[in-house]
């Protein structure tokens, strides 16, 4: 087992897909990892999804779901980092 030195705050939600590690955090940013040499993670992407601490996350295929403290649940395809639909209470707004 390793562990990986972050200066990104708490980890909150992680999720290997493939040869990619996604991780979501107290800053509220999503982060891309992918496997260098087959033994060591590096950073390769990182995008802000929410204000504040992602509480969850959801992978399926290249969409992403995440849930932040800002009281809003966002769908992103995480390759290309674009949002692609947010709730904010009971209002869908698609993009």
């Amino acid at each position: 087992m390793r562990s990986i030195q972050s200066d990104h705050g708490k980890v909150t939600g992680i999720r290997y897909v493939g040869g990619t590690v996604l991780t979501t955090g107290s800053d509220g940013a999503v982060r891309i990892w992918h496997w260098e040499n087959n033994d060591m993670l590096v950073l390769t992407n990182a995008f802000q999804a929410h204000d504040g601490v992602i509480s969850a996350l959801d992978v399926w295929g290249h969409h992403l779901a995440t849930t932040g403290c800002d009281d809003r649940v966002r769908v992103w395809h995480w390759v290309s980092r674009a949002l692609v639909a947010e709730v904010c209470g009971i209002l869908f707004i698609f993009h």
